[in-house]
């Protein structure tokens, strides 16, 4: 078996084909974007979960991570426990990232500042997920579009401080993922060719 055989095909994808991130998934913001009106012609935010870390049946053990679609397809990001935001008013992308505790470093790795995911996914703001109800209050949003599969308590529950559209996303997510940018459509091609 081949040492290149080992590596995720994704990853081999993307070491053959470099892709420009911020062009790249800044691209399919900006058509969300449009498809709400252009930047200031709604006053929201729209509002993603990324995947969620799982486990094995009462186990340590964790199953193989996926990130969710829609969130990766407007961010990119590849580690579980995100969550992300564009200010529809300002077309500002932010992620909220997992705060860790100081034992996570211990067994699996070194724990990223805040930076880094700035740098890595090509986003404006980057806070801590804790911190995301307070930011969504700071940008003064009207309604905060979500999916309709929304779990998150604090913002898609009954105490909600948000006024909150569990049915629009979807349907403009979907109408952007149809029609594929030219370097989507040079990725296809890439990956067809391989």
């Amino acid at each position: 078996m081949s040492a290149s055989s080992l590596v995720p095909a994704k990853r081999r994808v993307f070491d053959e084909y470099p892709i420009d991130f911020k062009a790249f998934h800044g691209e399919h913001r900006r058509k969300l974007i449009e498809r709400f009106g252009g930047i200031g012609a709604t006053k929201g935010v729209v509002f993603l979960e990324g995947g969620k870390t799982s486990y094995w049946h009462c186990t340590d053990k964790e199953i193989v991570f996926r990130q969710e679609g829609y969130f990766h397809y407007l961010f990119g990001v590849d580690e579980a426990d995100f969550l992300g935001a564009i200010d529809l008013n300002t077309g500002k992308s932010m992620l909220f990232a997992p705060r860790l505790p100081a034992s996570y470093a211990t067994w699996l790795g070194k724990i990223h500042e805040l930076h880094t995911f700035k740098d890595k996914y090509h986003v404006d703001d980057v806070y801590y997920a804790d911190e995301a109800s307070t930011e969504l209050i700071k940008l003064g949003a009207e309604t905060v579009f979500v999916m309709p599969n929304c779990k998150l308590e604090w913002l898609c529950g009954p105490t909600s401080l948000f006024k909150v559209d569990k049915e629009r996303l979807q349907d403009e997510m979907d109408e952007c993922r149809v029609i594929k940018t030219d370097a989507e459509i040079a990725l296809l091609q890439h990956i067809n060719d391989t």
